[in-house]
């Protein structure tokens, strides 16, 4: 093929933790990834902002999308922290594509995200009972357990952030955290 048919994603991304990205040679990848971004006209502290998403809103997407994310994918695409700047704010991309399969995920996933990017611009994310490392792991490494145990320990900010989406109610012990294989 085509060198342009064949080159991996746009430009390139940065890390909110200094993370340098591997480069890989697109020929020798068998496997191709996509992302599901977000964008924020947001000119404020980007990294700042990216890690609260990373807190709130990765490790919500790790345990909801547990049965339809290849962990693959965070080898070349989609690590904790990444995001582009854009002229008009950033471009978070750390969340594949699957909360696009429905209608009912596009709609919670995007209330999630500003919720959870209000929350960052709050400063109210210091209230989530979670470590950077903590979080670091639990994205890259696709770690369902770990998400699970971070949102537990965050069970009442859970049901909070969850009750202030429109039309929802729900709790964070009724849908983040199947458990059925």
């Amino acid at each position: 093929d085509h060198p342009q048919y064949v080159q991996f994603g746009c430009m390139p991304s940065k890390s909110a933790y200094g993370e340098p990205f591997k480069t890989y040679d697109p020929f020798i990848i068998p496997f191709r990834t996509a992302g599901g971004h977000l964008h924020f006209g947001y000119t404020g502290n980007v990294e700042a902002a990216v890690k609260a998403l990373d807190r709130i809103l990765g490790v919500i997407s790790v345990s909801l999308f547990r049965h339809w994310e290849n962990p693959q994918r965070r080898l070349l695409y989609g690590r904790a922290g990444e995001y582009r700047v854009t002229p008009y704010g950033f471009e978070y991309r750390v969340l594949s594509n699957a909360w696009l399969c429905h209608p009912m995920m596009v709609h919670l996933m995007f209330e999630l995200s500003r919720r959870a990017f209000g929350i960052s611009a709050a400063g109210e994310w210091k209230r989530w009972n979670v470590t950077e490392e903590e979080v670091r792991r639990c994205i890259n490494d696709s770690d369902v357990k770990l998400a699970e145990e971070i949102l537990t320990r965050n069970s009442a900010s859970l049901d909070g952030l969850l009750a202030s989406l429109p039309g929802c109610g729900l709790k964070s012990d009724d849908s983040l955290m199947d458990t059925t294989a």
